[in-house]
């Protein structure tokens, strides 16, 4: 998980930093991540997880990651 996290931190934060040329327009995004664990049952429990966490990023302020 905390591979996961350290990624989308440095996707954030390039992110962040680019500028998009002629516009000078800048952007920020929200990330979740999600960890596979035995309790869950497969792909859309992770998908459903991570969604959640993307919310909560949103809804805490945006522009970062939560997992």
């Amino acid at each position: 998980m905390e591979s996961a996290v350290v990624v989308g931190e440095k996707i954030r934060k390039t992110v962040e930093e680019f500028v998009f040329e002629p516009v000078d327009l800048k952007i920020t995004v929200s990330i979740g991540v999600a960890n596979f664990a035995k309790e869950y049952c497969g792909a859309k429990d992770l998908i459903d997880i991570a969604d959640d966490n993307l919310y909560k990023a949103k809804n805490a302020g945006r522009n970062r990651v939560v997992y």
